[in-house]
C-alpha cells in the first residue's frame, strides 16, 4: 500500500505543478494581446498626426508643381518674345536637394 499511496501522491504534485504550468501559459495570450492592444491604442495619436503632415505635404507638393508649371510657361513665354527658338527651349528643374537648375540642352 505504501507503493500506491507514494505514487498517489506524485501523481498530485505532478497534476499541481501541471495546472500552475497551464495557468501561466493561458494567461500570457491575453497579457500579450492586451499589451499590443495598449500599444496599438497608445499609436493612434502619433499615425494621426503623420496622416495629417502627409497630408499637408501632398497639399504643399500639388502647390509647387503648379507653381513650378507657371514659371515654365512664363519662362517659354518670354524665351518666345526673345526671339529664341521654341525647338530648343531652357529647362527647368529641380536638383535632388530642392534647388532649381536651368538647362539649354
Amino acid at each position: 500500500m505504501a507503493v500506491e499511496d507514494e505514487l498517489r501522491r506524485d501523481h498530485a504534485e505532478m497534476a499541481s505543478v501541471i495546472e500552475a504550468k497551464q495557468k501561466i501559459i493561458d494567461a500570457q495570450p491575453s497579457s500579450y494581446s492586451d499589451n499590443c492592444q495598449s500599444d496599438f491604442l497608445s499609436r493612434l495619436p502619433l499615425v494621426s498626426n503623420q496622416e495629417k503632415r502627409i497630408d499637408s505635404l501632398d497639399a504643399a507638393n500639388s502647390r509647387l508643381v503648379a507653381a513650378l508649371t507657371q514659371v515654365k510657361e512664363r519662362y517659354s513665354a518670354v524665351n518666345l518674345h526673345n526671339g529664341l527658338s521654341p525647338s530648343n527651349p531652357t529647362k527647368l528643374s529641380i536638383t535632388e536637394n530642392g534647388e532649381f537648375k536651368n538647362s539649354n540642352c
